[in-house]
């Protein structure tokens, strides 16, 4: 069932289905659709038509909710943030690069047999590294 403040609009018969068929009850909630999705409900009633409706809406409205259906909506963004925020972590003072190597050596040598000169070159490394996270 149609909205009684939808015959005040001059709609047509159509138009009247497809804005009941939103379920608003009040002007001021027609009008908050409205605000909330400007481009679905232009698509559904034309973007000429639509201004005019709202136009019209806006004269049902009481003082108080013409008033706060005509403030500035605060602009928000819902979902994921695709850009990444400026990093709070400072740069370590040795390099990420050498690092990442001397690790991968490690890790290489020790998912191997264990023979007696790897044992040394495994102990070389993680002295390089140990030094290299030390520096400053």
């Amino acid at each position: 069932m149609a909205a009684p403040f939808l015959s005040n609009l001059g709609l047509t018969d159509d138009e009247r289905k497809k804005l009941s068929r939103i379920g608003a009850s009040t002007p001021a909630m027609l009008l908050g659709v409205y605000k909330a999705s400007t481009e679905s409900f232009e698509q559904l009633l034309g973007a000429q038509r639509a201004k005019e409706v709202i136009s019209r809406l806006l004269e049902l409205l009481t003082p108080e909710e013409r008033e706060r259906a005509t403030k500035e909506t605060p602009r928000f963004h819902l979902g994921a943030r695709l850009e990444r925020p400026p990093s709070t972590i400072p740069k370590p003072p040795y390099s990420l690069a050498e690092r990442d190597l001397l690790l991968d050596e490690i890790q290489k040598i020790k998912s191997e047999s264990p023979a007696a000169d790897q044992g040394a070159r495994l102990s070389i490394l993680e002295q390089r590294l140990k030094q290299l996270l030390e520096s400053k």
